[in-house]
């Protein structure tokens, strides 16, 4: 009998708690959607930096960001091809890459040629990105700039920035509004779990290596 009540017990306490963490969910989920989301108060800065990724809605935000009279100039970095690229170059395939793909939007988008910078070195991840981009404003002696990216990738973006440069220049960091990412409800798409998901695995890596200083890359 009392192996019976107890087993009871746990299955009332699981019910009521399921039910509880389903009523509450639309107050405690969004929690976790919009901690991901960084963005600074805007400056002006010497430059515009897009992050390589979904090069519409990032590219998308730095020209208007340029327009609004934000930065002077926009950089892009080198994206490293899917493996089977350079394969089907050798075959006479020529495809564009992303960083062509971002430039031609930025034109599309009105802004001229000459105010975009092309970082041509390949970057394979976030953490070489950042380096890159960072030695390339040193030597341009940018004092402030401006960092676009995504809505989940904002805060991981930042913290790798703010990791190794904030004694060099003045950072600010800008998620795309133009990002469909919906932090309030953004367990309803099975692509937004996905990136949550996903973000959240990176940034926990990135904050466990940063803890001791010890220059944590991917």
């Amino acid at each position: 009998m009392r192996r019976g009540c107890g087993c009871l017990a746990q299955i009332i306490f699981l019910v009521v708690l399921s039910a509880g963490l389903y009523l509450a969910h639309p107050w405690i989920l969004p929690v976790f959607g919009n901690f991901l989301l960084r963005s600074d108060p805007l400056q002006k800065a010497d430059a515009i930096v897009v992050l390589s990724g979904a090069y519409t809605v990032r590219n998308e935000e730095a020209a208007a960001l340029y327009h609004q009279g934000w930065g002077p100039r926009i950089l892009l970095t080198r994206e490293l091809p899917p493996d089977d690229f350079y394969q089907l170059k050798k075959k006479g395939i020529e495809l564009p890459e992303s960083i062509g793909l971002s430039q031609q939007v930025l034109e599309g988008l009105g802004v001229p040629r000459p105010q975009i910078w092309r970082l041509e070195v390949t970057v394979d991840n976030t953490d070489e990105e950042v380096k890159a981009i960072g030695e390339f404003l040193k030597r341009q002696k940018v004092g402030r700039v401006i960092v676009v990216t995504s809505k989940t990738h904002s805060r991981r973006a930042c913290l790798v920035f703010h990791h190794y440069y904030h004694n060099e220049f003045q950072i600010i960091c800008r998620y795309s509004y133009f990002d469909p990412f919906d932090p309030e409800r953004w367990w309803k798409k099975r692509r937004d779990v996905r990136e949550l998901i996903f973000e959240y695995q990176k940034l926990a890596a990135y904050q466990i290596g940063f803890l001791p200083r010890f220059g944590f890359s991917k």
